[in-house]
């Protein structure tokens, strides 16, 4: 499992001026790992429970997590509030990715 994370700034809109702080992770698992992850069915496991600031209250918020089929298709982008928020959510990730990473060791 091969994993990125970095930081770069994006907008909420194409026309919007202000930039926000945007984590971009992406993970390449090998066959074995991919074998795993479809045999157990995780692609459906919520790693961070996430809700972006500009989310709209009349939605689910569970649209916005992540989920390891996130990774699974490519890439996933958290576009946060403020640097504390995205180094908050890349620390949070880091930790759940240590537990993902020992799964696949084990086979699920």
């Amino acid at each position: 499992m091969k994993i990125s994370i970095y930081h770069r700034v994006g907008k909420i809109r194409r026309l919007s001026a202000k930039l926000y702080p945007k984590v971009i992770v992406s993970i390449d698992f090998n066959a074995e790992e991919m074998n795993v992850l479809v045999r157990e069915n995780l692609g459906r496991y919520t790693l961070v429970k996430c809700v972006p600031f500009y989310a709209r209250a009349d939605r689910d918020p569970s649209i916005h997590h992540m989920r390891i089929k996130d990774l699974m298709k490519g890439r996933f982008e958290y576009l946060a509030e403020n640097e504390l928020e995205a180094q908050s959510f890349e620390a949070e990730l880091r930790e759940e990715l240590k537990y993902l990473q020992s799964l696949l060791e084990h086979g699920g």
